[in-house]
């Protein structure tokens, strides 16, 4: 029987802050970089996008959470509203996006190995 050892003992905060750090580890991209690859079609659409692609990890019971982190950053002596991406992330982003542009059909074809 495998048991987790955080569900009878207490956990130090310093070990809750390294776990986390491990998983944000997976999380290397940012969602502004990503909306600056695919242009304006994808970025005015990015929320709805965003919405479709955390339906689709939890419909898979893939925690949201470990693949899509919430930030603020500086941009330009801007605060701006960013997410960090996991690759997992990304590609949910680029298949759940419009398909009237042609840079993301182009990545779309690339994600699923699919050349004419």
């Amino acid at each position: 029987m495998v048991v987790q050892y955080d569900q009878y003992e207490h956990i130090s905060p310093f070990i809750g802050e390294f776990r986390e750090a491990l998983k944000n580890r997976e999380c290397r991209f940012y969602a502004s970089d990503l909306m600056a690859l695919l242009g304006k079609s994808f970025e005015k659409d990015f929320e709805f996008t965003l919405r479709k692609a955390i339906t689709v990890c939890k419909m898979a019971h893939i925690p949201a959470r470990d693949h899509f982190k919430l930030l603020f950053r500086s941009l330009s002596n801007v605060i701006v509203k960013d997410w960090k991406l996991s690759a997992l992330a990304c590609s949910l982003l680029i298949m759940e996006s419009d398909s009237s542009d042609k840079k993301v059909v182009e990545l779309q074809q690339e994600l699923i190995g699919y050349t004419e």
